[in-house]
């Protein structure tokens, strides 16, 4: 939490940082379960609630 503190520092509101723990989506935390189907859809279902949350930032920044 320091980096992000000390980048956001730096940047203001020019950056957004991602860390959703997986852990609290049911996802293994080890590399070897990116070939599973499952799981493959579980990060896709994680990156649009991410997205649907962070929506109205994301798209001020394409706007400008």
């Amino acid at each position: 939490m320091a980096n992000v503190r000390t980048t956001e520092e730096v940047l203001g509101n020019q950056v957004l940082y991602i860390n959703h723990y997986l852990k609290d989506y049911d996802m293994p935390d080890h590399m070897d379960s990116a070939a599973n189907g499952i799981t493959q859809q579980k990060a896709l279902d994680i990156g649009k609630l991410w997205y649907a949350n962070q929506r109205e930032q994301i798209q001020q920044w394409v706007q400008n």
